[in-house]
């Protein structure tokens, strides 16, 4: 059987004596000429994850009642090991993060394939009011709890069937998503050396509003890339009752928010889209009658290509200096790139359901 969401016409988990056919965004592989094979083989997976379903519920639940923040997730670890325990799996920690990877080796040589989970949470007050809602001041507002479910629920599936796999699968669960770069750590604790080959190719999904049971990918661009920026604005502070002897820097930021706007959708292309957001906006020390001396704003940046990315990082610092020298202050703005984005092989993709 081949599993792949980049390339359904290539064959990458494997497994003996098999064809290649596809159903929703995953690639079958049989090697019989039986025509009801395809069916069948899909429909067996379905009902053993029927079998798997209320054991995942659970441990989806008790991840999102318990949300870790960041690279440490000591419980969520300990919710995985112990979920993937009863499997004949190669497991490792990390030495830096509370990473888990799980190498499940077939009885066949052939390529590596590695799957992917995160599994830290974001630093939100939930107020969903569900039973198995997080009181800690964290939630799995991103859908990593699931994601995590899905990874287990995905190694005890493909573990049932180790002794047909052509190969290797390779189980990612990575902490550290949400801005600590958790992967690149687990890059370099080894995660792609565990085979005498590196991994073919890498697989993930992420969970998001819309219809149920529908998946979506594409080729080439899949994700935007996210990068963040600060802009920190420099007047003269004074009394509120005489603003004409102060530089005053709160306009400038006020300005700014509008201008980026402008800025984003007059220069740059429909067709190679950008989303840009203020997040966090911050002047004065609570004083009411006093002018502050600094004003400070930030936010983040999405763009599908490096092209864009390289021309906001040019020409972004100059929207603000202007702005700020119109009010006779000064501002500086600072671009950190982060995750770039996913870009598929090429193939023909589209959504299922």
């Amino acid at each position: 059987m081949t599993i792949g969401v980049t390339h359904p016409t290539i064959s990458y988990i494997q497994f003996k004596n098999i064809r290649s056919v596809r159903f929703w965004s995953v690639s079958v592989a049989i090697a019989d000429d039986d025509p009801h094979s395809a069916a069948a083989l899909a429909e067996r997976f379905i009902a053993q994850a029927q079998v798997l379903l209320p054991a995942l519920v659970v441990l989806r639940r008790a991840s999102h009642a318990d949300p870790e923040l960041g690279l440490h997730l000591p419980e969520t670890q300990r919710r995985v090991l112990g979920a993937l325990a009863p499997l004949e799996l190669e497991l490792h920690t990390g030495t830096d993060s509370s990473s888990v990877v799980a190498l499940l080796r077939g009885t066949s040589p052939g390529p590596t394939v590695l799957l992917r989970a995160d599994m830290d949470a974001l630093p939100l007050q939930e107020a969903t009011g569900v039973p198995y809602r997080s009181n800690n001041g964290a939630m799995h507002a991103c859908g990593h709890d699931l994601h995590v479910a899905g990874l287990v629920g995905a190694a005890h599936l493909l573990h049932s069937h180790r002794d047909e796999l052509v190969g290797n699968v390779v189980f990612m669960f990575q902490p550290g998503e949400e801005g600590c770069a958790g992967a690149s750590l687990m890059l370099d604790e080894g995660l792609l050396d565990l085979t005498d080959e590196p991994p073919v190719a890498a697989y993930a999904v992420h969970v998001g509003p819309g219809p149920r049971c529908t998946f979506l990918t594409r080729s080439g661009t899949a994700t935007a890339s996210s990068s963040t920026f600060s802009v920190e604005v420099c007047g003269r502070g004074g009394h509120g009752s005489r603003p004409h002897e102060a530089v005053d820097p709160v306009p400038v930021p006020a300005e700014v928010v509008l201008g980026l706007q402008s800025f984003v959708t007059r220069r740059f292309d429909a067709f190679d889209p950008m989303v840009l957001s203020v997040t966090n906006l911050a002047a004065g020390t609570g004083a009411n009658n006093v002018i502050p001396a600094a004003a400070r704003l930030s936010g983040t940046v999405r763009t599908t290509s490096p092209e864009a990315l390289a021309r906001l990082e040019a020409e972004l610092p100059g929207v603000v200096a202007g702005i700020a020298e119109a009010h006779a202050a000064t501002a500086t703005a600072k671009i950190t790139t982060g995750y770039p984005s996913v870009v598929n092989e090429p193939g023909d993709h589209g959504a299922r359901s």
